[in-house]
């Protein structure tokens, strides 16, 4: 059996419980006689980390480290690296799933094939694009994923009730770890009364019971039993859990208060031996202390393991916790026969048998005059036995490798396509190109566009392809709705017009319905391209089921999916969300709990170049209100007035020469003008620069301004002024330096030229315009120069007149 667990801590070089688990995992692996070939996949670190961390585990356990997504050569890895993924809140929370689903890919070739087991932590969402991946019929289809029940940033926030300010990137973190949970097929549990508290918190279904395994983990001590000596009777109390609000120090602190305002003598000390990240937190805590009692509660940040043995030696513990998933402290102080004081309003420890009530522990009702009654109880109470830290088989010795589930083959080439948002013919003909060479190009498709487009009322049958007229000047959704369910397909491949599927869609959505036979919708991130040139400008991030991010933002699917026809059915297109029908859809549909599926791979494309507005106020009060009705809310939810990001990844700046810049343009080729009349001349009344070209010449115009390094693309707006020539050729140059008399000639006889970037000739043979996408990928700030012609085979330059109506560089 081959095991891989993920974590962000590694014993003894990050503190935190995790880290110590799985260091006891791996000394309990090592004792065993039936040994896991155990791995470990750990966060992105330095070498001298890696070699530290691998040297102390060497011959127990394999050592993965997950990449950098910047070194990847992944589209969705470089935009999370480089902050052009959106939504940025999402984005921020799903580096760490995506950096583990690469790291699992990496561990998986350097350990030279698939593990049998993999297990995540619910803390985080760590494990939702591996899910994603099973899911997705992307990679691990042979390996059983687990999720062990740490303790999730969602289920905390039930105990930090009023703590956290309210965000985006708050409720995207909560769905990310809710993914993790609901997605596993194992879920391991320590306490039994934790994993019931996490299925009331999380609202779970006996389906997800019945893949709850729990057993109790090995807990190990650094220190000797034997050296730990009897408590005097005027002990110190420690607290020494992380500063955290559902830790509860301020119980801590308060009772100590109290405690020392009922006995002013008492020589023993308070002490807070911890860290924290929150500042005003901190400070918080701190105050609670009278000035008075400064010396006797004290506060201690800084300390080394061996140092804070020693004063836990010597103190009566105190844990209040009010949520813990096992919390190992606890047991290694009873393991070290010290009394430990315990909040009885915590499952882990008030609803588990484990722990006795003045046996082997204190318990305290969660209330700080409770802890200062129990504190008194603790002077003169010790424990007559330890906890019980019997050990259970590791789940994992128990599974048997899986040969792989016999999934049920689907064919997804019955499924038919439905073209929307199709705005004239010049973009029908486009798309209709673009679907004979997609992965769609076998599938029953119809195109749906306006009747008045079309001027005709007939649908038009093309072999597999039909051409279909609707009502009005514009597609109404209804009218859309109701064509796809006369139909009668189980499912339609949906998809807008500005948006196309890759090369692998048909065949991964074939393998996620194959999976999934409650699949509802099927989609991908989406990678923003320009339409011309094909040049990316950064991914749109799907969020799929979240309902958290449902219910703020338009960020569920793109409109280009495989769709059940009956989800279509149960929740309907509204028209009273006007152009945002298909983002009501899809967050109501994520909100009801509909199964969908994003790859974590990009497998769609849409002709942007930037992601669409993610939200307005309007569509998520409906959304809000709709849904605080279905549940039989009494308050009416429209009247919260929601933070609205309406964020968008600006990687695209646009840069415009038009008159401004032309004005300023001067003729540098030929030299001397050979004509007697200007080349290079601003005529409005054309529409905007003149660059006549000439017989045996080209015509060359500089312009004054300079444009900035790194111009990944242009489009060029051009027009041939006059009926009354054979057309005429346009060329862009950018050049690092200023070109020379003899750089020109070079340039016009064709000639590449270091540093210069010629474009291709754009050729108009008749009178009227044309824009033209042009790739630059330029490295410099650059001179900018237009240049003219006649087209190959012709001699006549009479009226030849070559106008630039505008350039918009793309940085």
């Amino acid at each position: 059996m081959k095991v891989c667990l993920l974590s962000n801590e590694m014993y003894p070089f990050l503190p935190g419980g995790i880290g110590r688990l799985m260091y006891n995992f791996c000394m309990q692996n090592a004792e065993s006689e039936t040994p896991v070939d155990l791995h470990y996949l750990l966060t992105a670190a330095s070498e001298e980390d890696q070699t530290k961390i691998r040297d102390f585990y060497e011959g127990k356990a394999q050592i993965h480290f997950c990449p950098d997504l910047a070194d990847l050569d992944d589209e969705i890895a470089k935009a999370l690296s480089n902050e052009q993924a959106f939504h940025p809140e999402f984005a921020a929370n799903y580096k760490e799933p995506q950096s583990y689903y690469q790291g699992l890919l990496k561990a998986e070739a350097e350990s030279h094939g698939p593990f049998d087991l993999v297990e995540i932590a619910d803390m985080g969402g760590w494990g939702q694009a591996i899910i994603a991946a099973k899911k997705s019929g992307l990679a691990f289809q042979n390996t059983q994923i687990a999720c062990r029940l740490h303790s999730s940033i969602g289920i905390i926030t039930e105990f930090e009730r009023y703590s956290h300010h309210p965000s985006t990137w708050f409720s995207a973190k909560l769905d990310l770890e809710r993914e993790s949970i609901l997605g596993a097929d194992i879920v391991v549990g320590h306490v039994p009364s934790v994993v019931a508290e996490n299925a009331r918190h999380y609202n779970l279904s006996k389906k997800w019971a019945n893949k709850v395994v729990v057993e109790f983990p090995p807990i190990l001590l650094d220190t000797d039993v034997g050296d730990v000596s009897d408590l005097g009777p005027t002990p110190d109390f420690a607290f020494s859990s992380r500063l955290q609000p559902f830790k509860r120090p301020d119980i801590f602190i308060r009772a100590a208060v109290l405690f020392m305002e009922r006995h002013p003598d008492y020589p023993g000390l308070f002490r807070v031996m911890s860290y924290g990240w929150d500042e005003n937190y901190i400070i918080s805590l701190q105050s609670l202390v009278p000035l008075e009692l400064r010396s006797k509660i004290v506060f201690q940040y800084e300390y080394t393991a061996e140092e804070r043995n020693e004063v836990l030696k010597n103190s009566v513990i105190v844990v209040p916790s009010n949520y813990e998933s096992l919390c190992l402290f606890a047991y290694e102080s009873s393991m070290m026969k010290r009394p430990v004081i315990l909040a009885g309003d915590c499952a882990a420890f008030g609803d588990f048998d484990r722990w006795k009530d003045k046996e082997n522990c204190l318990l305290f009702d969660g209330s700080f005059i409770g802890l200062a009654d129990v504190m008194e109880t603790a002077l003169t109470w010790r424990p007559s036995s330890v906890v019980s830290t019997k050990t259970d088989q590791p789940y994992w010795e128990r599974l048997r490798r899986k040969n792989g589930r016999k999934a049920k083959v689907v064919s997804a080439a019955n499924i038919p396509v439905v073209y929307f948002g199709i705005h004239d013919r010049y973009h029908l003909n486009e798309k209709l190109v673009r679907h004979a060479v997609s992965p769609f190009a076998q599938q029953e498709a119809h195109f749906l566009l306006p009747g008045s487009i079309l001027n005709t009322r007939e649908t038009q049958k093309l072999g597999l392809t039909s051409i279909v007229p609707t009502s009005g000047n514009e597609l109404s959704c209804t009218e859309l709705e109701q064509f796809i369910i006369q139909l009668e397909s189980e499912y339609v491949f949906l998809a807008r017009g500005d948006h196309r599927p890759r090369a692998p869609f048909l065949e991964a959505a074939k393998k996620a319905l194959s999976a999934n036979p409650e699949l509802d919708m099927f989609s991908s991130h989406t990678l923003n391209v320009d339409p011309f040139v094909e040049t990316s400008y950064g991914v749109t991030l799907s969020t799929g089921k979240a309902p958290g991010m449902a219910m703020l933002e338009s960020t569920v699917a793109p409109p280009m999916a495989m769709i059940r026809v009956s989800a279509i059915e149960k929740i309907g297109f509204a028209p009273q969300a006007g152009d945002s029908w298909f983002a009501a859809f899809t967050r109501k549909l994520a909100l009801a709990g509909g199964e969908i599926i994003i790859s974590p791979q990009v497998l769609v494309e849409a002709e942007s170049r930037t992601n669409e507005r993610s939200n307005s106020k309007k569509l998520s009060a409906g959304i809000m209100d709709d849904e605080g009705i279905r549940m039989g809310l009494a308050p009416r939810l429209v009247g919260m007035d929601v933070r609205v990001t309406n964020k968008q990844v600006q990687n695209t700046r646009i840069i415009s020469y038009t008159d401004g810049e032309f004005a300023s343009a001067e003729c540098v080729w030929p030299s001397p003008n050979p004509r007697d009349f200007s080349l290079i001349v601003l005529q409005q009344d054309r529409g905007g620069l003149l660059t006549h070209p000439i017989r045996d010449h080209i015509t060359v115009a500089k312009l004054a301004s300079k444009l900035p390094p790194f111009i990944k693309s242009a489009h060029l707006h051009l027009r041939n002024a006059s009926a009354e020539n054979q057309g005429v050729d346009f060329g862009l140059i950018l050049s690092k330096n200023i070109l020379t008399w003899e750089d020109l000639d070079r340039v016009s006889k064709g000639e590449a030229l270091a540093n210069v970037i010629f474009t291709p000739w754009q050729t108009l043979l008749s009178m009227g315009d044309k824009t033209s996408a042009v790739a630059i990928n330029s490295d410099f700030e650059a001179h900018v120069y237009l240049a003219a012609r006649l087209p190959e085979g012709v001699d006549d330059d009479g009226h030849c007149w070559a106008i630039w109506k505008e350039i918009d560089f793309f940085q």
